[in-house]
């Protein structure tokens, strides 16, 4: 009676919420009862539980809060093909509530971090868009269900935080000057990024075979040391775009 769970805090939440749902006298009964998950694409899953509510079927809805186009349905196999196919006959485009499209701008991470942040958690209700450059930039505009977007704006507060910081080389010199021209180039990235000079090191020649090789490596949070990357390849090619 005993489950162990590894992964991360929103992984574990969301399993423990499942539990809370699950884990109930109620659904102690029959092992003909199946629970299966129905995904939905145009509807949320508040507006099918009151369409599903006015069915004379014997089955338990569970939906999460954190999950508005997924509902898991409980019952014997008869009533949850009926379920579904009324969900089918419903969950179409014209049924669909207004959505709302609103920007944000992020504080500590570029527009591109946040994107790909947000990604992971699979939000397929979620339409996100950005202005030129989202690598650098920290706008995006996002569209949304209308009822979704407080909910979504307290994940992005979440999201939109610095990372513990690590050291890694984000570039080079193979010249005999390489510390005076790693040196300059220091000095832009830091104009470009705001991130402090003295985050930047260069080290002495660590080349394996005697010839020239200076490194620059950066102190900085990953998504800080991704975004000098970034400027890294515009300054070695200013007209990539």
């Amino acid at each position: 009676m005993t489950l162990w769970v590894h992964g991360s805090n929103y992984e574990v939440s969301q399993i423990q919420s499942i539990r809370s749902n699950v884990d109930i006298p109620e659904n102690s009964g029959s092992v003909e009862d199946a629970l299966i998950p129905v995904k939905l694409t145009y509807l949320t899953t508040d507006e099918v539980v009151l369409i599903l509510n006015q069915l004379d079927l014997d089955i338990n809805i569970i939906t999460f809060e954190n999950n508005m186009k997924t509902l898991w349905i409980k019952g014997n196999t008869e009533d949850i093909e009926t379920a579904k196919e009324v969900i089918k006959n419903f969950d179409i485009k014209d049924y669909s509530n207004d959505t709302v499209s609103f920007v944000y701008n992020t504080v500590n991470i570029t527009a591109k971090e946040l994107e790909k942040r947000l990604e992971s958690l699979d939000l397929n209700n979620v339409e996100i868009n950005y202005l030129n450059y989202p690598q650098f930039s920290k706008s995006l505009i996002i569209k949304c269900p209308s009822d979704y977007k407080l909910f979504l704006l307290s994940y992005i507060n979440e999201l939109d935080v610095i990372t513990e910081k690590i050291k890694v080389p984000i570039d080079y010199s193979n010249n005999a000057s390489g510390m005076y021209y790693l040196s300059n180039r220091l000095k832009l990235l830091s104009e470009l990024t705001g991130i402090p000079s003295t985050s930047f090191k260069i080290t002495n020649s660590v080349s394996r075979d005697g010839e020239p090789h200076y490194i620059m490596y950066l102190e900085e949070s990953p998504e800080n040391i991704q975004l000098v990357k970034d400027y890294i390849r515009y300054i070695d090619n200013p007209l990539s775009d």
